[in-house]
């Protein structure tokens, strides 16, 4: 729609700081309302009116399915996540979870080579609960990394593993 001035609709439906808001917001939503074809304002008008979050997402929920996805999906995805809060907690929680799938494994490795100091700390914590042998050998590389917590929790788990290896030896 060149023709339209869609910065000045856009800013008039977020500008939320204006004194004269909610005005201008109505006047935007009207304007598109008159601009939009009606199969593009049937599925986008929903979305920029004034109701609660769950009505809006009801109204357009035939034209904006959610994707099915399974539990276990969604976790293997937030382990990949951008945010490194969120890969570190998704870890944590492959740790947490009962069932054994090598994809866990995977990205439990993976994380252990994670540009995040946080992702990489409890992604050996992980990986020590669930493949041990694994941990020992990935945390000798960590020996040396440039996070001091992520170098103590290495050190924790090499000699832990190591002491193991020692005691299983004697006996």
């Amino acid at each position: 729609y060149p023709d339209a001035d869609m910065e000045q609709i856009y800013a008039g439906i977020y500008d939320a700081s204006a004194t004269d808001a909610p005005r201008r917001r109505g006047n935007a939503v009207e304007l598109l309302d008159n601009l939009l074809d009606r199969s593009l304002k049937r599925r986008f008008l929903p979305l920029v009116e004034e109701l609660p979050r769950q009505e809006r997402l009801t109204q357009v929920a035939e034209d904006y399915p959610a994707p099915k996805r399974d539990r276990r999906e969604v976790l293997l995805d937030l382990c990949s996540d951008e945010a490194a809060w969120v890969r570190a907690c998704a870890l944590y929680l492959v740790k947490e979870t009962p069932e054994e799938l090598p994809e866990h494994a995977l990205r439990l490795e993976a994380g252990v080579s994670d540009h995040s100091p946080i992702v990489r700390e409890i992604a050996l914590v992980s990986l020590d609960a669930r493949v041990p042998a694994k941990a020992l050998e990935l945390a000798e590389s960590r020996l040396r990394d440039d996070a001091p917590f992520v170098r103590r929790q290495a050190a924790v788990i090499a000699s832990r593993r190591q002491a193991q290896a020692v005691s299983s030896g004697a006996a």
